[in-house]
């Protein structure tokens, strides 16, 4: 046999050869064409059932165009060696084997020996294809978690929280004859609502006196339904979701929208539980206060008297409905009932009779009369394991896992975007991070009980505001993910301790203020200390919260002042800071913070005392825009 290598076909045309050609021969400027197989096959002069195994060999390799190459001349090289030891075709063919099993093993070599660079590529790219398929199957799974699973809701908060209500008769609940009320209320006219209008505190030479004389003449039919209805022992007012028919505010257009559980349309959820009634008493409280001030003017000591009890009627009975709310807003109620108290004591010191003083010192004493802690945190708790029984599935023990309806319902009530068809794509993936039933409890009863056992604390003790770790806590990026639904529901906690902390030190300066008023008339002057008026007048001298020291009392040209050392802890003599009226003086700080704005520039908002008593002269109007 002709061992030479031998070739029929033309020479290859300069294309050809740049097609054939390997980059890095180009480059050096050599247009070998040592890719193109079929010719190498020829030129070597094997016979064609070789040069067709070689062929098909290189290309089953599916290796890189340079590496086949480098294969089929391997194999060129191999068969030649066969064949000039005298070796048949056949016999070679048939020691060769199948070319598909010899392409996958060189494939199998030759990549094997490939550069680092082009390995870690494939891995990546494999690690890239490996994430993409696992992320799919997770995101399958939480779908069809997500998706899977309902509800149990096993408890009807608002049936349980309308129980003492429904419990009354019908003819003892306050709740109706307010509404009377509420349905003859003519609103303020807007100019009253302005911020220079001074309202309700409207001086006898402001330009909004005679709008407001006239507003609240117009609801003095309004006022004695007040009047009668918080004079009753208990509100009655039965709580809902929705604006009921009979409800005064029916009529009035109102586009609240209720939030619904339509799963259980009569076991609807306890947020969604509508309170306009606040509102109302806040209203009313206005119109008590500015006729109060009138009172005061005109020196009608029982419609004074008679005001003050209702505004702490209105507040006893706000505290019937068990929210948090309720309380700050029952707070807010009876600190207007000490304003008026103060500004009487002030203005009018003679005006009030001793058993009218006596009186509302005990009514002020004794609230709330329910007894319990001004600030309740209980039915803030119950809410929560409520949204939670609509949110979570229920295994029997405690826990369960969030559902497409309870995320539904969330979206609701945080007023999210309508969106659901995103929504069912992404909710189950953004849902993955939330907690646990069981968990989500454990960490909502964890940060209550922590700001609950802080807010109990007397105020001088505190080290750290009680909303403090709430807020650290809410504004963690990753807690949020995990509690998101606590995070929307706590916030308020935080905050509410220091209401009542302060409520309690205006309410103990008020009854203070009567005291010293009672001994006057008793000795004919102010009291050179408190401490002769314990027991007969004060039953002891409540405590200054900013220090646990008895609260301060001393006498300044002959009129009394009482006061808190404040913010900044320093005793200065019953003196306010430069601008009273910011309140900054009273808003707890710890003693870093205080030092270190003490330090500051704006020392000023804090340097001086809190005083309590004589209240702050009213804020003057907002001037006029400068005329151009």
């Amino acid at each position: 046999m002709n061992n030479e290598p031998t070739s029929d076909r033309p020479s290859p045309g300069v294309v050809h050869l740049a097609h054939t050609t390997p980059l890095s021969d180009a480059i050096q400027g050599r247009l070998t064409g040592r890719l193109d197989i079929a010719l190498a096959c020829e030129q070597a002069g094997l016979p064609p059932s070789i040069r067709e195994l070689v062929l098909q060999t290189a290309q089953a390799t599916r290796l890189w165009r340079v590496e086949r190459a480098d294969v089929a001349h391997e194999l060129i090289a191999h068969f030649r060696d066969g064949i000039e030891a005298g070796r048949t075709p056949d016999e070679l063919i048939a020691a060769f084997g199948e070319s598909l099993v010899a392409a996958r093993l060189i494939r199998r070599a030759k990549k094997q020996s490939r550069p680092l660079s082009w390995k870690l590529w494939i891995l990546l790219w494999k690690s890239i294809g490996a994430l993409l398929i696992l992320s799919i199957l997770l995101y399958l799974i939480l779908f069809i978690r997500y998706h899977t699973g309902s509800p149990v809701v096993k408890v009807n908060p608002i049936a349980t929280l309308n129980a003492p209500a429904l419990s009354i008769p019908t003819e003892e609940r306050a709740w109706n004859r307010y509404k009377l009320a509420i349905s003859a209320y003519t609103k303020p006219h807007d100019d009253l609502m302005l911020p220079g209008a001074q309202w309700p505190h409207i001086p006898a030479d402001s330009p909004y006196r005679d709008l407001a004389l006239a507003t609240l003449e117009a609801n003095r039919p309004a006022l004695e339904h007040v009047h009668a209805a918080a004079a009753m022992p208990r509100l009655g007012y039965i709580l809902s979701i929705q604006i009921e028919p009979d409800s005064p505010w029916a009529n009035l257009g109102s586009e609240v929208s209720p939030i619904h559980d339509p799963d259980r349309p009569d076991n609807p959820p306890a947020i969604g539980i509508l309170l306009p009634s606040l509102g109302e008493f806040r209203k009313f409280t206005h119109l008590l206060m500015l006729d109060s001030m009138l009172a005061r003017e005109q020196h009608d000591a029982p419609r004074l008297a008679r005001n003050i009890r209702t505004i702490l009627g209105m507040a006893q009975h706000t505290r019937e409905l068990p929210f948090l709310i309720s309380d700050l807003v029952a707070i807010a109620l009876a600190t207007n009932a000490c304003k008026e108290l103060q500004e009487t004591l002030h203005q009018s010191p003679d005006l009030l009779s001793e058993q009218d003083l006596a009186s509302l010192a005990h009514s002020l004493a004794a609230f709330p009369r329910d007894s319990d802690e001004i600030v309740r945190y209980a039915s803030e708790a119950s809410i929560f394991d409520d949204l939670l029984q609509r949110i979570y599935t229920d295994d029997g023990r405690g826990n369960g896992r969030v559902t497409a309806k309870g995320i539904r319902l969330l979206h609701t009530i945080t007023d999210e975007p309508d969106s659901p068809s995103a929504r069912n794509m992404l909710d189950p993936i953004s849902t993955a991070m939330l907690a646990d039933r069981i968990s989500m409890k454990r960490e909502y009863e964890r940060l209550m009980a922590e700001a609950i056992v802080a807010a109990r604390k007397p105020l001088w003790t505190w080290t750290n505001d009680p909303g403090e770790q709430i807020d650290a806590s809410v504004s963690d990026f990753v807690w949020r993910q995990r509690y998101a639904i606590i995070g929307s529901l706590i916030a308020a906690v935080g905050k509410a301790a220091a209401s009542e902390h302060r409520y309690t030190q205006t309410r103990d300066a008020t009854l203070v203020a009567i005291a010293i008023t009672l001994s006057k008339r008793r000795t004919g002057e102010y009291p050179a200390s408190l401490e002769g008026l314990v027991p007969d007048l004060l039953p002891a001298i409540p405590p200054d919260i900013f220090d646990g020291n008895p609260l301060r009392y001393t006498l300044i040209d002959g009129s009394p002042v009482i006061y808190s050392v404040g913010v900044d802890r320093k005793d200065d003599g019953g003196r306010s800071p430069k601008n009273p009226g910011s309140l900054r003086v009273s808003v707890w700080l710890s003693g870093e913070q205080a030092t270190a704005l003490m330090a500051s520039p704006n020392r000023a908002t804090i340097d001086g005392d809190w005083v309590l008593f004589p209240p702050l002269p009213p804020t003057p109007p907002t001037p006029p825009p400068a005329d151009n």
